[in-house]
């Protein structure tokens, strides 16, 4: 695993795609990977949905005691609480 410079709260580096999720992520509201994708692709346009999908599965290796998930029928939300790493 490679040491993350500048890294934020949870691990990730400051600035990329990844940290940009986790502060979307550490608000009040719980969010789906579509609200993020939304959002995120606004400031990285090469993202992806998949992108996303990706870093929720690694926030829930990661940061499992930091990650609630609330199920609103087929759909997932997440948010980050606390601080990580």
């Amino acid at each position: 695993m490679a040491i993350v410079k500048n890294p934020d709260h949870w691990g990730y580096g400051i600035g990329t795609q990844a940290a940009r999720l986790n502060r979307m992520l550490a608000g009040s509201k719980f969010l789906s990977v579509e609200d993020m994708y939304k959002a995120l692709v606004m400031e990285f346009p090469s993202t992806t949905r998949s992108r996303v999908s990706s870093h929720m599965t690694s926030l829930r290796r990661k940061q499992r005691g930091h990650l609630q998930e609330r199920r609103e029928g087929r759909i997932m939300l997440f948010r980050l609480v606390g601080a990580g790493a």
